[in-house]
């Protein structure tokens, strides 16, 4: 293999006249100077408080009375924040009631997944900021 290899002449020649585009080079037979436009979207931030963090302005951190139906029939008003995960909402089910991780939540017949915030679910913001009862139904 290597002695064919040996016999065959590999080098390139680049001694051929390639003309070159003017596509890609500063040369440019317009004389007017176009900007380039950008093909990301501009980020507008109008209208934003500039002393509002970004916290404060979700709201995550408002309280929230959540009233939590087990599976006994049984209601429980329980207070978070409105930022809380539904994973997290579990964990405080699993270490107050121990009602396993596998429980699936749900609010007017929607199944809550997890990663998801209470935020999520604006019908549940609503009802409680017209202080209406937010129903939560634990299903094992």
């Amino acid at each position: 293999f290597f002695e064919y290899m040996a016999e065959k002449d590999l080098s390139l020649d680049l001694s051929g006249a390639v003309e070159e585009s003017s596509e890609y080079t500063d040369e440019s037979s317009d004389s007017q100077e176009l900007p380039m436009k950008s093909p990301v979207a501009a980020l507008v931030l109008g209208g934003r408080d500039k002393g509002t963090s970004y916290d404060e302005e979700s709201d995550i951190h408002d309280d929230i009375t959540l009233t939590l139906e087990f599976p006994d029939g049984k209601k429980k008003d329980v207070k978070c924040k409105t930022g809380e995960t539904v994973i997290n909402l579990k964990k405080k089910l699993f270490d107050e009631f121990e009602i396993p991780f596998s429980c699936k939540l749900s609010h007017e017949d929607k199944v809550m997944l997890d990663p998801l915030s209470l935020n999520d679910f604006p019908e549940l913001i609503a009802a409680s900021k017209k202080n209406e009862k937010t129903l939560l139904k634990i299903t094992l």
